[in-house]
């Protein structure tokens, strides 16, 4: 059996009856030299004149004392009668994930009761989800303790419901990005590459030149402290006060709305773009804020191949029918080949951070302003890029239920095929094409689907005209029409058979109409 027993936020935890119960009657507790400091006054073993109640006795047990100074010796009471014991149990500092896998199956498997601490709540950003994903056959209890969260919120008179949490311990700080909107609270949970003076950077280098910054120091211990850092366009920004704070520590940043005429001062961040292209330096420069609110992110927003919102990129309005055909839903694995600059990948990824999107690409300047937007935009966690050419870079990639096509380099009815092979039933294919002869490779593949009755079969034709002026009048230019394919792959729909028709003469229907 295994419990995990949240601490809660405070230098002498406060555990509630069960879980002292458990604490005192397993066979070992895991958990780090500060966590075990913590519980230390519950697993004190008993003394001869110690008052006793329901008949529990201390027995002795192993002699000796633990790191954190817990005498392991205990005694019989002087009545000498025992009904039930009292051991404390072997105290072990938490390992490596990977080593406390094998150590807790290997203790489970010889049927010992097992304690593993956890600071603040187990099953809120904790290890309580890891562990009942692995061991959860063994039996496992969870106990609740106030996180640290909880406590950062209410020391600030936040509600719980108004914030969004996040978790950048053990994730690359730049995925902060996706997270990013005006009139937004996050509470930040961090490690050591995301400390308050790299996310107040983070803000920075995205536009946004309005925030506050309160860092929650300690919370519980005697050397809590709150520090606020309030960040406006109109002051200079000096970032000194969060450099220096204890590694236990919630980050509480609260962005405050962006004025249309907001633009950061060169003087105030200089965005590092040594390793940027020219076209990328030319169109990242964080002069305001360019993160989405909502889906159709502009195309200037996009680092492309070309001039601002040009290039290898698939336009906002075609990119979202795409989007809407796809429905991209927490656990699917998709495939996007022909990824180009990445419009139609990274904005995916962006709005369904649950899925697994890879994009796939060859040509060298693409793909460099491929990574380029997946940085930009925050979406390195669920965003692959792939370099290479389809079909030959598919062969190792996990098995997609959803593809998109958006360029073949004269492979598609190739692609076709293959892809439809390993869709599984109710995966979905949508491909675009602008030339007619990739339209016409969809529509011999439309047919071919109508023909196996093996899909349900959707088409549109996205035509826009965007006005402009000239010579002082409004007019609009048409663009390229872009038609949209979409292949949902079902069972095999076993045909009718039609009803033979009755031919009845000329002279019969007469008779039957006297």
């Amino acid at each position: 059996m295994l419990h995990v027993i949240g601490l809660g936020v405070s230098e002498t935890a406060r555990l509630s009856d069960e879980a002292v119960a458990a604490l005192q009657h397993c066979d070992v507790v895991y958990g780090s030299d500060r966590q075990l400091a913590t519980v230390s006054g519950y697993l004190v073993p008993c003394s001869k004149d110690a008052s006793f109640s329901g008949n529990v006795i201390c027995t002795e047990s192993s002699a000796g004392t633990d790191a954190v100074g817990i005498d392991k010796t205990t005694y019989l009471n002087d009545n000498g009668v025992s009904q039930s014991t009292v051991i404390v149990p072997d105290l072990c500092v938490l390992p490596k994930l990977s080593e406390l896998k094998d150590q807790l199956t290997d203790r489970l498997s010889n049927d010992q009761t097992i304690c593993v601490l956890a600071s603040g709540d187990p099953l809120f950003f904790g290890i309580g989800r890891w562990l009942k994903q692995h061991f959860e056959q063994w039996g496992i209890s969870f106990y609740p303790a106030v996180s640290s969260i909880q406590t950062a919120c209410h020391k600030l008179g936040l509600s719980l419901q108004d914030v969004q949490v996040v978790s950048l311990h053990g994730r690359p700080l730049i995925s902060l990005r996706r997270h990013l909107k005006q009139n937004q609270t996050l509470v930040i949970l961090t490690d050591k590459h995301s400390y308050p003076e790299a996310i107040a950077q983070e803000c920075l280098t995205a536009g946004f030149t309005g925030f506050t910054l309160t860092i929650c120091e300690d919370l519980g211990y005697p050397q809590e402290r709150v520090t606020t850092v309030d960040v406006s366009s109109e002051q200079q920004i000096d970032l000194s006060a969060l450099s220096d704070v204890s590694p236990l520590h919630v980050s509480v940043l609260q962005l405050k709305q962006v004025r249309p005429d907001d633009q950061l001062s060169p003087t105030l961040v200089q965005a590092d773009l040594a390793q940027s292209s020219q076209a990328q330096s030319e169109q990242s420069q964080p002069d305001r804020v360019y993160l989405p609110e909502f889906p159709g992110i502009p195309d200037q927003h996009f680092i492309t191949d070309g001039p601002a919102g040009k290039g290898m990129i698939t336009k906002r309005e075609a990119r979202l029918n795409i989007l809407s055909l796809l429905q991209l839903a927490k656990g699917d694995v998709l495939w996007d080949i022909g990824a180009g600059c990445g419009g139609v990948a990274v904005e995916l990824s962006y709005w369904q951070p649950g899925a697994e999107v890879w994009a796939i690409e060859h040509h060298p300047e693409r793909l460099a302003c491929l990574e380029a937007n997946r940085e930009r935009f925050g979406v390195v966690s669920n965003l692959k890029v792939v370099s290479g050419r389809a079909p030959e870079a598919l062969n190792n990639l996990p098995t997609a239920n959803k593809v998109f096509i958006g360029g073949s380099d004269g492979e598609l009815p190739q692609l076709l095929d293959l892809c439809w092979q390993q869709l599984p039933e109710q995966g979905v294919l949508v491909a675009s094409a602008v030339t007619e002869n990739t339209r016409q490779h969809l529509l011999n593949f439309y047919q071919q689907r109508q023909q196996a009755t093996d899909a349900q079969l959707d088409t549109l034709q996205v035509a826009i005209s965007k006005g402009a002026e000239l010579a002082g009048q409004l007019m609009y230019r048409p663009t390229l029409p872009v038609t949209l394919f979409r292949f949902e792959k079902q069972a095999v729909v076993e045909k009718k058979a039609q009803p033979e028709k009755q031919v009845i003469d000329d002279n019969y229907q007469g008779r039957a109409n006297d």
